[in-house]
């Protein structure tokens, strides 16, 4: 991904992989109310990450591992720094920041029941999951979608 985005879903993944020519143009926000997300980026791209995650059970985990299912999975090398708030476990909140590179613009990441994963470029997949597409099939993905997005709006038009 390249430029300033923003993707929500109510109960989905969400797996974006950022490009190491890319630049974010301004504040990005990724957000799933009952699902994960997964975010791939490169080692050299300056990133501020904000992620959130908030549990309607209170349950959380930070592991720099992809051995154990978790609630925030980031790779080892990224320096998080990792705070609680709230003292009752049914409204318990995690949020862990990072400035990777020096920090840049901001990309906040938040899920209400789902896991958070942060993988630099090339790191293999968390455990259980098979998703590094090429960028090939999910570009040929994105231009069918397209197309039928735009034959159905011709058809409406047609009306």
């Amino acid at each position: 991904m390249q430029g300033a985005i923003r993707a929500s879903t109510a109960a989905g993944t969400i797996t974006a992989w950022f490009i190491p020519e890319g630049k974010l143009l301004g504040p990005s926000q990724l957000e799933s109310g009952a699902g994960d997300i997964l975010v791939y980026i490169p080692r050299e791209l300056a990133i501020s990450i904000d992620a959130t995650v908030e549990s309607p059970s209170g349950e959380f985990f930070l592991e720099h591992s992809s051995k154990t299912t978790t609630r925030i999975d980031a790779d080892p090398a990224m320096p998080l720094k990792v705070t609680y708030t709230g003292s009752d476990p049914s409204t318990r909140t995690v949020r862990a920041e990072a400035a990777l590179n020096g920090g840049g613009e901001v990309l906040r990441l938040k899920t209400v029941s789902g896991n958070i994963r942060l993988r630099y470029s090339g790191s293999p997949a968390p455990a259980g999951l098979n998703i590094e597409p090429s960028l090939e099939v999910l570009r040929r993905q994105i231009e069918f979608r397209l197309k039928t997005s735009r034959e159905e709006i011709d058809r409406q038009l047609e009306v």
